[in-house]
């Protein structure tokens, strides 16, 4: 079977670069939306939504559910995916900060033999703040 390209419409192509080219920023379906239509680029919520969780799924975003209750943000992954074991969010400046850690691995070693439960540390996130914002 002949895999499909993802990124053919002109749409998809407007919804990468613009994602691309925003290196800073958490996303939501409704700030891309919102951003790409002042672009004058007509385009559907379905649409946005569906290549947000197409990115976050083949790991080029991350996915982040924020804990005041606001829509799920995506963020441009800037580093590889290779050995993640989960993710540190500062909740002041928004930093995502890879959590590549043997601990993580002890600890999830830990819940499977004593609470019979398998961590998928890959989609880990703790919250709290990076050594900048906690001063």
């Amino acid at each position: 079977m002949k895999k499909r390209n993802p990124y053919k419409t002109a749409q998809q192509e407007a919804m990468l670069q613009y994602f691309l080219e925003d290196k800073n920023n958490f996303l939501t379906v409704k700030t891309l939306l919102a951003s790409l239509q002042e672009l004058n680029i007509d385009i559907g919520q379905t649409t946005v939504y569906r290549f947000l969780e197409r990115q976050a799924l083949e790991g080029a975003v991350i996915k982040i559910y924020p804990v005041d209750g606001s829509g799920t943000q995506y963020w441009r992954v800037p580093f590889p995916q290779v050995n993640l074991r989960g993710k540190l969010v500062c909740l002041k400046c928004r930093r995502v900060i890879p959590l590549i850690c043997e601990h993580l691995d002890m600890f999830s070693e830990h819940v499977l033999e004593k609470h019979k439960f398998n961590l998928s540390l890959q989609h880990s996130v703790l919250y709290g703040y990076c050594e900048d914002c906690d001063n």
